[in-house]
């Protein structure tokens, strides 16, 4: 049976956690693509490319994972700094990306990925957009080249949403749809290798940490950053066959003999 890689790897990261930590998956910003459907889109988190020419589109949304519903402590996003790569297996799929979303508000000439209210001043195009280079790491703490989604002002205007089963129990979430781009394959070696991720990754700056500045949000009425909340990113993956049954026996087993060595 095929399954999505992408959701396996995630249903197999929750699982893991679920067992092994004592604590739960946590996260206060969530940058989540979605692939709008299409030929070869089996759902919103997963493709399955034929080969080159094919194009998708993405819309890029912004969580805001509120734990309070009170009013007078909303949930709002103003800043989001990083770069979209796709990084596959050697042979996998090779694309490029092109933003679709709205024009700068500056001088409404350079088509960014983002769209409005995130498309005002300081709203950046970036190099991994421009250049349609993909899985290649951008210099560690250069802002140059990242694309830069910006609202002139902190924006309050999210809809209500249900996140995926990871977070059924957050009480106020805010989704933010914050750009728009598309996804065209340019190559594609070896059919049977697949993308690992297709997403958007945050700015880090040259310790490897996400600096204050790689986004600015409001949750639970409280002024968040990059430094103070924790981020996570959602990706498109490219569906491939499930795991033998045997795989999942030792990951139940690994799990079993954890649980037992915490109990003494």
């Amino acid at each position: 049976m095929l399954l999505k890689h992408e959701l396996l790897r995630s249903c197999l990261l929750g699982f893991a956690l679920a067992i092994l930590s004592p604590y739960p998956v946590h996260a206060d910003l969530v940058i989540a693509l979605q692939a709008e459907p299409g030929p070869h889109v089996v759902d919103p988190g997963a493709i399955d490319p034929g080969g080159p020419g094919e194009t998708y589109i993405f819309d890029v949304y912004a969580f805001v994972l509120g734990h309070d519903p009170s009013p007078q402590k909303p949930e709002g996003l103003q800043t989001v700094i990083g770069s979209f790569r796709a990084v596959a297996l050697p042979g996998g799929p090779k694309g490029r990306f092109t933003p679709i979303g709205d024009l700068d508000q500056a001088t409404h000439t350079v088509r960014l990925p983002a769209l409005a209210p995130f498309n005002g001043p300081g709203a950046a195009r970036g190099e991994s957009i421009a250049s349609g280079t993909l899985g290649q790491d951008l210099d560690r703490g250069a802002v140059d080249g990242l694309v830069v989604f910006s609202a002139p002002v902190m924006d309050f205007a999210g809809d209500p949403e249900t996140f995926p089963w990871l977070y059924p129990f957050t009480a106020n979430i805010r989704q933010f749809p914050i750009g728009k781009l598309e996804f065209t394959i340019t190559e594609m070696d070896d059919p049977t290798r697949w993308f690992d991720h297709v997403g958007f990754f945050p700015w880090r700056d040259v310790t490897g940490r996400i600096p204050p500045d790689a986004a600015s949000w409001v949750e639970d009425g409280q002024p968040m950053n990059g430094a103070t909340g924790r981020i996570v990113t959602w990706g498109i993956g490219k569906i491939l066959d499930g795991p033998e049954p045997s795989s999942l026996a030792m990951l139940l087993v690994l799990g079993g003999a954890f649980l037992a060595r915490r109990k003494h």
